[in-house]
């Protein structure tokens, strides 16, 4: 027996039979796309090799750091644990763009920025925006603030969407400690660009649900999309999913998304990235545990659930590792990767 499959029987779940995928929900083709086998709706992992883990440190936030890993549970950090960019700020996240080049994000404040690379290995400033979220009724009287972006290229739809949250309410300058109002008040907004050059005016990627939403990511797998998020409204008896890593799905990139499905995470956990398995087995899905300060693992067959954490004697992640991004690479990126930085 296996340490994940102890940790089922011994009802280690995050998922129990109460939280299987809601079949009730009906969104797009659903039905068509539940029939479909596992590895129908993984992508073609055949030409990656391991995982790329871009993240910032504790000591170091808001900075660009590299881990490796060829099983997806166990990183090594790389560059002898020094900066990758030192110009480089903000939140990652990486996609293969129109161009077949690598597209990360940066800051969100005041400017969303982007980044470039054609190896993965060395990265250069692509361009920026602001969007003017005042326009959006709701955040008339916020701070206009874009946090956390994220972007994902749609190749079916050849478009990117980039992706924060902005928040309904100013933070309380006289509040000690931390502001749950203001927190509790973000949104997830969107806006398309066909080359990172223009953009879409912005709007709410899930407006049919009233959900805090921050640290927000989108991925597609067969015919649905997925929308996956960190719900920042505070736990409570009346709303015990608070502060955990949802995901919602769609038949179309920007919606309607369905209802947000149960927890993935256990409470307090955020900043998600999702990367399929290479022995084609389902997802691995990755979330910070920011109060204690560590990265955790969980995996699924599908996207929709259930997922379950993978037990932490068969995973390894740096303990000062924040905030971060996994992305699948081939065997020539990661010896490129590992001739630019070393492998420790």
């Amino acid at each position: 027996m296996t340490s994940e499959t102890r940790l089922a029987a011994a009802g280690c779940l995050i998922l129990s039979a109460a939280f299987l995928p809601l079949a009730s929900q009906s969104v797009g083709s659903g039905t068509s796309h539940q029939a479909r086998s596992i590895q129908e709706l993984l992508p073609d992992t055949s030409q990656y090799a391991g995982y790329l883990f871009t993240h910032m440190i504790s000591s170091d936030y808001g900075r660009l750091y590299y881990a490796i890993s060829k099983d997806g549970r166990h990183f090594t950090r790389i560059n002898g644990g020094k900066r990758i960019n030192d110009e480089y700020r903000g939140h990652t996240c990486i996609t293969k763009g129109h161009d077949g080049r690598y597209y990360m994000t940066g800051g969100g404040s005041p400017a969303i920025t982007f980044w470039v690379s054609g190896d993965l290995v060395k990265w250069e400033k692509h361009g920026e925006t602001s969007p003017d979220v005042k326009g959006i009724a709701i955040f008339k009287n916020g701070p206009g603030n874009h946090g956390a972006p994220k972007l994902y290229y749609d190749d079916v739809t050849a478009q990117y969407i980039v992706t924060w949250q902005t928040a309904m309410a100013a933070r309380d300058p006289k509040y000690k400690g931390i502001d749950e109002r203001y927190w509790g008040s973000h949104r997830a907004v969107y806006c398309l660009s066909k080359d990172l050059r223009t953009f879409s005016d912005p709007k709410l990627l899930l407006p049919e649900h009233d959900v805090a939403a921050i640290d927000i990511i989108n991925t597609r797998a067969g015919n649905r999309y997925y929308t996956i998020f960190k719900d920042e409204r505070h736990p409570g008896f009346d709303y015990p999913m608070g502060k955990s890593v949802r995901v919602s799905w769609s038949s179309s990139l920007t919606g309607p998304y369905s209802t947000p499905g149960p927890p993935v995470s256990p409470n307090f956990r955020e900043a998600p990235s999702v990367v399929p398995r290479l022995d084609r087995k389902g997802w691995y899905m990755y979330f910070e545990q920011y109060t204690g300060v560590q990265y955790e693992i969980a995996t699924a067959a599908r996207l929709e659930g259930p997922w379950y954490n993978i037990y932490f004697h068969e995973r390894a992640i740096a303990a000062d590792t924040r905030h971060g991004f996994v992305f699948p690479i081939t065997q020539e990126q990661w010896n490129d990767i590992v001739a630019a930085y070393g492998e420790k």
